[in-house]
């Protein structure tokens, strides 16, 4: 019985000091002491923040690279279809020079062969 006694009264203190006002639950410190760890807080936050930064810009640079190497490959592939197309129309200009010079040359031997 002893010992539930004891248990309720450790419950109940927990349970009251839970409820107290935050000012009351937390350990007082001196003030210097407080704004030495208020002083390191903002140094590590500006130290996460100047760090993410220095990311971000690497990030940043390490796009633009590969979106200049995207630039000239695109430009090469450009080149390329250009290239490929004017060698098209060339092979159709060529392919109907051959057509016509294979029907004149096939109408000249049906001439022959009526002669």
């Amino acid at each position: 019985m002893k010992h539930l006694y004891f248990l309720f009264l450790i419950g109940f203190s927990t349970l009251a000091l839970a409820q107290a006002p935050v000012e009351d639950r937390t350990v007082q410190q001196k003030p210097q002491t407080q704004s030495q760890f208020k002083a390191d807080f903002a140094r590590r936050e500006k130290d996460r923040a100047a760090d993410r930064a220095r990311q971000a810009e690497n990030a940043l640079a390490e796009a633009q690279r590969a979106q200049q190497a995207a630039e000239k490959h695109l430009q090469e592939t450009q080149r390329r279809v250009d290239a490929a197309q004017k060698s098209l129309e060339q092979a159709k200009t060529d392919y109907q020079q051959a057509e016509a010079r294979a029907a004149q040359t096939e109408a000249e031997v049906g001439q022959a062969w009526k002669k």
